[in-house]
């Protein structure tokens, strides 16, 4: 992937809000870990900009808490404490629970159906997921068989 592709480039938004969400996007995938220390410099080379809207970035999600300034001028991802993080948690869990009921009041027959066909094929993936796993950790190798006779006779547990 060249360098300017790594930056998803968003319509009728600054360069700098382009490089905020693309960071926050990679923060809330964990592409970043609690305590990693970010180079401004690096960030610029790898999203294929320059420091300017990368500083602009920086400090945006510094505001929102989403990076800290260490004393030593350092850039990092925060280390939440237990109690921040279940706060974190009740809030998402509330906030996004609220969204899901506005979105599932707003949806007609034809969104249910294309989620229904959605979650029918996340729940396959699972499926196949959960037994290769079963079977590749299991600490005989005859288990195999075994394991995929169970699953199919017991169905999916929903």
């Amino acid at each position: 992937m060249s360098a300017l592709a790594a930056l998803k480039r968003r319509e009728g938004v600054t360069l700098g809000e382009s490089v905020r969400k693309t960071l926050s996007e990679r923060l809330m995938a964990g592409e970043y870990a609690p305590g990693d220390k970010l180079s401004l410099r690096s960030l610029a080379e790898v999203l294929g900009v320059s420091m300017m809207p990368v500083r602009e970035a920086v400090s945006r999600l510094v505001a929102d808490h989403a990076l800290e300034v260490a004393p030593n001028r350092a850039v990092r991802v925060p280390i939440l404490t237990i109690a921040q993080f279940r706060e974190l948690t009740a809030l998402r869990i509330d906030i996004e629970g609220a969204a899901a009921f506005r979105a599932a009041a707003a949806r007609d027959e034809a969104d249910i159906k294309v989620m229904a066909e959605y979650g029918v094929r996340f729940r396959d993936e699972g499926l196949k997921s959960r037994h290769t796993h079963a079977n590749e950790t299991a600490d005989t190798p005859g288990a195999h068989a075994p394991i995929s006779q169970a699953a199919t006779r017991g169905g999916e547990r929903r």
